[in-house]
């Protein structure tokens, strides 16, 4: 007790280390379901963004997470840190929170050259947008 310090300071304070590893599997359905895992994680964190933006409330948005996306309550909780973080984040570079792309540029390049410019090269045009004269 010596330092002072109150216990959430001393949090505020740790110091993490992040490793990017590769994940080897013995089995292909182990695979899947640690990529079925990471899809409905990320899923969760695009939803918590989203009911951020709407304004709700956090505990109410960790109800909603873990009742749509089956997620234990570490990764729920996870989940809506990381929106929160990320809305922060876009709030303190002056950028508009609601026109945030989930994804790493690739995947936004990509989306953008399918579906902003009204192209879709297999498919002769974009069958989703039509012009009636």
């Amino acid at each position: 007790m010596g330092s002072g310090k109150n216990c959430s300071e001393e949090k505020a304070h740790k110091l993490y280390i992040t490793l990017e590893c590769m994940l080897e599997f013995e089995k292909e359905e182990e695979k899947e379901k640690v990529l079925a895992l990471m899809r409905r994680f990320s899923s969760a964190t695009r939803y918590a963004y989203k009911r951020l933006l709407e304004g709700i409330a956090e505990k109410e948005i960790e109800k909603r997470v873990a009742e749509k996306h089956k997620l234990n309550a570490r990764y729920v909780k996870d989940a809506v840190l990381i929106a929160k973080q990320v809305l922060k984040s876009c709030i303190q570079r002056g950028q508009n929170p609601k026109k945030l792309v989930f994804g790493s540029r690739e995947l936004f390049e990509k989306l953008k050259k399918k579906h902003l410019t009204g192209k879709q090269k297999s498919k002769n045009g974009n069958l989703n947008l039509g012009l009636r004269l």
